[in-house]
């Protein structure tokens, strides 16, 4: 399974519905149109919110829009793409990822300045709300998880490449991400997607 992670407000839902048009099942339909975000992987997030115990995991309003009859067992996931914009945010979640699926997974890291990440989350106070509690972290938490996480991806050896967010060369992210998963991309459909005007740049 190819997995687009690395913290809320990095530009993981943009790189999501970025496989999604280019005709890739990312595993969800959700967007919430409030923060331009969603498509978050239904059996990734059923999987930590048992492992947290946190009913609301990963926000409250998530499991309202959510219609499945049976979650798949998220060892055997077959997903060609599943979307976890958590997995940086916790070490916790990278080995209890490691524990359960090992390192036959490819990862697309999305990176921005934890200063922005929570600049951004800090201007939606009232969707901030619905978080797990879990989540809501200031910049030096989130710097050490962030960097504790990465450290794990390379003890477990994981296979993962890190894009940048804004992503500035985006023909080279490009190329970098097809030879990671073997996915062929459209830039065409990149240059329609992208719009700094959206929430997810603020």
């Amino acid at each position: 399974m190819i997995v687009i992670t690395g913290t809320q407000r990095s530009g993981t839902s943009l790189m999501a519905k970025f496989f999604q048009k280019n005709g890739i099942d990312v595993g969800s339909n959700f967007w919430d149109n409030r923060i331009e975000g969603g498509l978050e992987h239904p059996d990734i997030c059923n999987f930590f919110r048992a492992y947290t115990g946190d009913p609301r995991f990963p926000f409250s309003t998530y499991w309202d829009s959510i219609y499945k009859q049976r979650f798949e067992d998220f060892s055997q996931l077959k997903s060609t793409v599943g979307k976890f914009s958590y997995l940086t945010m916790l070490p916790e979640f990278v080995k209890q990822w490691n524990k359960i699926r090992g390192n036959k997974d490819l990862f697309i890291v999305m990176q921005r300045d934890i200063n922005k990440v929570v600049t951004s989350k800090n201007s939606r106070k009232e969707f901030l709300e619905e978080d797990s509690i879990l989540l809501n972290q200031d910049i030096p938490t989130l710097t050490a998880n962030y960097t504790e996480s990465l450290a794990l991806f390379n003890r477990y050896g994981f296979r993962y490449i890190i894009v940048p967010f804004p992503i500035d060369d985006i023909k080279r992210t490009i190329l970098e991400i097809e030879t990671l998963t073997g996915i062929t991309l459209s830039l065409s459909i990149w240059k329609d997607l992208f719009d700094s005007s959206k929430i997810h740049f603020k």
